[in-house]
């Protein structure tokens, strides 16, 4: 066996370059691998379970209603969505769509795994709480809420898997185990889980997907948590696709031809800044004040990402017509706001009161390199007004602030003020009203919480934009509640082939028509 192995790797060498030479000589694109690397694990693939929101990305799997490109919600598996009163919604699904085993799409089938998802989905009862769904028709259900309702089109457009498009039987049988779904047609996308573990996974076109023949053979989808060995793999030719880049990579990729670093059209997901107003000193609005204006928000988005991030001038996107601009830099007023309070500056630059220093503890996360990029340039920001900042970096950054109110300040992460499908509703239950799962900071205002309600039960568009303004002034220009630090577009590296890449501003990073 020893004398033999020179022999053995020589032909295995032979083969490889044969098979390569193959594999790149005149293969269409249709019948091409695409090969993704990603810095997140996908936990589960069963919808009800937490972190299935990865197989929206990667086109694993439909919604009923989907968000274009233009932030708009239409019809996807849907035919037609009507809103009967409200409380009830009618959802009309088309007609010829099968899953992947071959099983039919109908209005029984679609009930089931909306129901399911109501039952078992975390996210789907966040978003509709005690709905119900009846199967009033071949092709179609209703689903009725148990108080108004406006945010059903973005529901059953969620990228956070409220509802998505699955046989529920298969899930049912599988009872909690992966590989009992993997292999079994379940979905009705573009295409389909045949491999799967939480750190990779590998699709096949479903050449029955009913808007047309996906445009790839296959998918292979794995995770490489270390940055640059993800562009490294882009470089070599081991990958066509890396996911979460750093933005340094903007500088370091330009004018090269081995890998393309390639931004979405929108700067949506937003490094919201969390401020603990339930321990000192930011239960202070002075101190909160000043610490809103000792940020240069114009700097940390044209100097320390050379235009990767959109400056803050509010807590939502600036080119949105619901937002209001009332983030300003003013370093001197800052100064003066804490002259007032009582906060003066020792020798060694930093401001003290009744002999305790301002000092604040930022907390961030050690994944995702632009946050704590962002962190560093606001630490060095706010030492100019007398504030000593401390980057306090954790693990389960979600999970210190829950279990210890007391225990921080400030944190910066990419929480968002939107959802992943550009939903302004939920989020703002979610982070801004009394008792939201993610209001870490402690807010409790009655007109915030009055204004959620009203957001959740208008149906009208604009006055739903003109909550949204009044709540900004509450949030931001009178309690300074939350900030926004950055807007960060989507980024994404990309191989020579694949250099054309149009990356999505709303994460859906794969359809059935994505191609080199």
């Amino acid at each position: 066996m020893i004398a033999n192995q020179p022999f053995n790797r020589l032909v295995s060498i032979i083969f490889t370059v044969f098979i390569l030479t193959i594999l790149s000589a005149g293969v269409s694109a249709s019948e091409k691998k695409l090969r993704i690397l990603n810095s997140y694990k996908c936990a589960s693939i069963d919808p009800a379970m937490s972190g299935s929101h990865w197989l929206f990305d990667w086109a694993a799997t439909d919604t009923f209603m989907k968000v274009t490109e233009q932030g708009e919600i239409v019809p996807n598996v849907l035919k037609s969505l009507e809103k009967i009163d409200d409380l009830n919604w009618k959802l009309t699904i088309r007609n010829g769509i099968v899953f992947q085993n071959g099983k039919k799409l109908d209005g029984r089938a679609a009930a089931k795994a909306i129901q399911r998802q109501l039952e078992k989905s975390k996210r789907a009862k966040l978003l509709l709480g005690e709905s119900k769904v009846k199967v009033t028709g071949p092709m179609e259900v209703v689903l009725t809420t148990p108080d108004p309702n406006s945010s059903i089109p973005r529901a059953l457009a969620a990228r956070n898997a409220s509802l998505f498009v699955y046989d529920a039987d298969v899930m049912e049988q599988a009872g909690g185990d992966m590989s009992k779904i993997a292999g079994k047609g379940a979905f009705t996308a573009p295409y389909e889980i045949i491999e799967y573990d939480p750190e990779y996974f590998k699709l096949k076109r479903f050449d029955g997907y009913w808007q047309g023949k996906p445009a790839l053979e296959e998918i292979e989808i794995r995770v490489v948590p270390d940055e640059q060995a993800r562009i490294n793999a882009i470089q070599s030719g081991e990958a066509d696709l890396a996911f979460y880049p750093p933005f340094e990579a903007s500088y370091t990729l330009k004018n090269r031809k081995d890998a393309y670093f390639n931004v979405s059209e929108k700067a949506l997901q937003s490094l919201l800044i969390y401020i603990n107003l339930q321990a000192p000193p930011f239960d202070d609005l002075g101190v909160r004040r000043a610490f809103s204006m000792g940020i240069n928000y114009r700097q940390i988005a044209e100097d320390v990402s050379d235009g990767v991030f959109i400056e803050a001038k509010g807590i939502y996107p600036s080119d949105l017509p619901y937002a209001v601009h009332n983030q300003t830099y003013d370093p001197e007023m800052a100064g003066q706001i804490l002259d007032k309070a009582g906060w003066k500056k020792g020798k060694n630059g930093i401001r003290y009161k009744d002999g305790k220093p301002l000092s604040i503890f930022l907390l961030l996360s050690p994944r995702g390199p632009e946050v704590k990029t962002v962190c560093i340039a606001v630490q060095s920001q706010l030492s100019k007004i007398g504030m000593d900042v401390n980057l306090n970096v954790n693990e389960d950054v979600r999970g210190f602030q829950k279990e210890n109110k007391r225990g921080w300040h400030c944190s910066i992460g990419l929480t968002g003020s939107l959802s992943g499908t550009g939903d302004y509703i939920q989020p703002y239950i979610r982070r801004f009203t009394t008792g939201g799962d993610w209001n870490f900071g402690g807010i409790n205002n009655s007109e915030i919480d009055k204004i959620g309600r009203k957001l959740q039960t208008t149906f009208d568009t604009e006055q739903q934009f003109d909550l949204l303004r009044q709540a900004q002034e509450i949030l931001v220009s009178e309690n300074v509640y939350v900030l926004s630090s950055a807007f960060k577009r989507f980024m994404v590296v990309a191989s020579p082939e694949w250099k054309d890449y149009q990356v999505s501003s709303y994460r859906r990073h794969i359809t059935w028509q994505t191609a080199p």
